[in-house]
C-alpha cells in the first residue's frame, strides 16, 4: 500500500502548499527497499552445518520501517534489563 501511494501523498501535500522536509521522502524511498534482495543482499558460510545463508540488506530506519524499528526496541529492552536496572539495584 506504502509502495502504491508514497508518490501521490507527496504530491497531493505539495499542490495544497504543504512542504514536507526532502528526508522524508527520502526515508520512505529507503524503506521500500528494506529486506528486498535485489538492493543488497549479505552471505554468510555457516562452516558447523556446511550451509551458506543469505540476508536481505536492511534499510535501518529510525521510524518507518516496523521491522527495522523493532530490531532496535529489542536491543533497548534487552540493554536495560541486562545493564541498567541490574546496575541501580547494586549497593555501594
Amino acid at each position: 500500500m506504502v509502495r502504491e501511494n508514497y508518490r501521490q501523498f507527496f504530491f497531493d501535500k505539495e499542490n495544497h502548499g504543504v512542504h514536507l522536509p526532502f528526508h522524508l521522502e527520502r526515508k520512505f524511498r529507503k524503506y521500500l527497499t528494506c529486506g528486498i534482495p535485489i538492493y543488497g543482499i549479505a552471505r554468510f558460510s555457516v562452516h558447523a552445518v556446511k550451509e551458506d545463508k543469505i540476508v536481505a540488506f536492511s534499510c535501518n530506519g529510525s521510524t518507518l520501517c516496523p521491522s527495522c524499528t523493532g530490531g532496535r526496541t529489542a536491543d533497548t529492552a534487552k540493554h536495560l534489563l541486562e545493564e541498567v536496572i541490574p546496575a541501580a539495584f547494586e549497593t555501594s
